[in-house]
């Protein structure tokens, strides 16, 4: 059985690609490069709300560091693709899947994979992601509820 992998940047969607390759189950890696990890905080927030703000997202780094490692090694010697958000669900990459003929394609820390995308191809599909949903959608289900104070 073929794995592609379609996944984010940050530390912890590598993770699942290093832990994936060294069980034998990946056979391919694409990699949208995703928003910067620690963002700036919303203007409006009062000076305590700013203050856990950054002390939230700079704890959440330190602890991906700390337990999911450098996120810039992807040398797992497999076919690697790395996109921008734009470039997803392009025509270029459709063309990198299919030639990857893969039986599964997992997503975990993309953007929605349009419709399009999904028909095009003949294979299994399984979408993983961590957060509060239904309350937090789409795919960054953990980063809204600390943006909105809301965790």
């Amino acid at each position: 059985m073929k794995v592609v992998l379609l996944t984010g940047s940050h530390p912890r969607h590598l993770f699942l690609a290093r832990t994936l390759h060294q069980a034998g189950l990946l056979d391919g890696l694409l990699i949208e490069q995703r928003e910067q990890f620690v963002p700036k905080p919303p203007p409006h927030l009062n000076q305590t709300d700013h203050d856990n703000f950054i002390r939230h997202f700079h704890d959440r780094d330190e602890a991906e560091q700390k337990f999911f490692g450098n996120s810039s090694d992807v040398s797992l010697g497999v076919p690697v693709l790395k996109v921008e958000k734009n470039e997803l669900n392009s025509e270029t990459t459709k063309k990198w899947i299919a030639a990857q003929k893969a039986d599964v394609v997992i997503t975990y820390g993309v953007h929605k994979i349009s419709n399009d995308m999904l028909e095009a191809f003949r294979f299994h599909s399984w979408n993983i992601h961590g957060g509060l949903s239904p309350w937090f959608r789409g795919n960054i289900t953990l980063f809204w509820p600390f943006y909105f104070l809301k965790p």
